[in-house]
């Protein structure tokens, strides 16, 4: 026998709750993924292990990125993108 058009719909309804939930944990798995490879790089541009930084020395100075100006952010902007051009290309050296 084939299912009524509601249980249908109500199929079709959790299938897209599954799917939505399937999403989320992506989405959360993506953003936990971004957190670790920005603390990594905050250890990088430092030279030290994780556990050897002042944290609350960096959350001090982050703080006051807020206060910057323009300029002073896109001056920030520029020798962080040449930090991250320099790390790509130590990367591609045999």
């Amino acid at each position: 026998m084939s299912k009524s058009t509601a249980q249908q719909i109500a199929d079709l309804q959790n299938k897209l709750q599954a799917l939505r939930t399937k999403k989320a944990r992506q989405d959360r798995r993506e953003e936990t993924r971004q957190k670790i490879i920005l603390g990594a790089e905050v250890a990088k541009v430092l030279g030290k292990k994780p556990e050897e930084i002042n944290k609350a020395l960096i959350l001090g100075l982050l703080s006051k990125i807020n206060e910057l100006d323009e300029e002073e952010k896109q001056e920030f902007t520029r020798l962080g993108l040449n930090i991250l051009e320099e790390w790509k290309n130590e990367n591609r050296k045999p």
